[in-house]
């Protein structure tokens, strides 16, 4: 069958028809699009475009509240991430092209269930906290009381073009603590609990980066060797932890 496009203007509507038809959502399109492009789309699409709430970033009191459906470029351009939120707007700056950018949303990122998702790293790193009606991510909140410093970088073929080989974000809490995220060195992206440990009670470099190798599970793959991957994260650490530092 051809695919049948629905186009909701509220987010009751846009769950309700997903659990009717089984469809997917469509918000930038740059994952839907890529994941069908050896076969066409069939069945049903839900179009999140006509919806308003899913759109916007801003603060509410000491919260950024990010519409899942904002843009990479958008929150770039919003200038509310280059402080404490750096490391999600350093991901904003270099995720994929500019076309990439202008219709990726950070919804989508992190519906993709991808183990290198940029965006997801960061606001692991972050302890964001993502709001969602249904199955439906509805908006990400970031807390000025929470974070006090965070930095992002990542290892791919062609820098920010390509798929990350290794990605990493730093965050220092606002009450002296560290977190830790990793990704495309597990099956999913990784709070790096151990590490993080470390970190927030003081220990070494050298200690750090021990634990973080024994909490990351590195493959090879068509993007990197698993030994690229582990050679990379503690120089990925190193030069994070530079950045956040007091």
């Amino acid at each position: 069958m051809a695919f049948v496009l629905h186009t909701p203007e509220t987010i009751k509507q846009a769950v309700r028809l997903q659990r009717e038809t089984g469809g997917e959502y469509l918000a930038g399109g740059t994952v839907l699009l890529v994941r069908h492009a050896a076969k066409p789309i069939d069945g049903h699409v839900i179009s999140l475009q006509g919806i308003p709430e899913l759109k916007g970033i801003g603060y509410r009191g000491p919260v950024l509240r990010i519409g899942a459906l904002t843009t990479f470029t958008e929150m770039h351009k919003s200038g509310l991430l280059g402080g404490h939120f750096k490391a999600l707007d350093e991901v904003s700056r270099i995720m994929g092209g500019p076309q990439v950018r202008n219709r990726g949303t950070l919804g989508g990122n992190i519906g993709s269930n991808s183990s290198a998702a940029d965006a997801v790293t960061a606001l692991v790193a972050l302890d964001a906290v993502i709001r969602r009606e249904g199955n439906l991510i509805t908006c990400i909140e970031l807390s000025d009381e929470k974070v006090a410093a965070s930095a992002f970088a990542k290892v791919g073929r062609r820098n920010a073009m390509a798929v990350s080989v290794a990605n990493m974000a730093v965050a220092r809490m606002t009450d002296g603590s560290y977190r830790v995220a990793v990704g495309a060195c597990a099956p999913t992206v990784l709070f790096c609990q151990k590490t993080s440990a470390v970190l927030s009670s003081g220990g070494t470099f050298d200690e750090a980066a021990q634990a973080l190798q024994s909490e990351i599970q590195p493959r090879t793959d068509r993007w990197g060797t698993e030994e690229y991957r582990r050679a990379v994260c503690p120089n990925l650490l190193e030069r994070l932890l530079a950045e956040v530092a007091p």
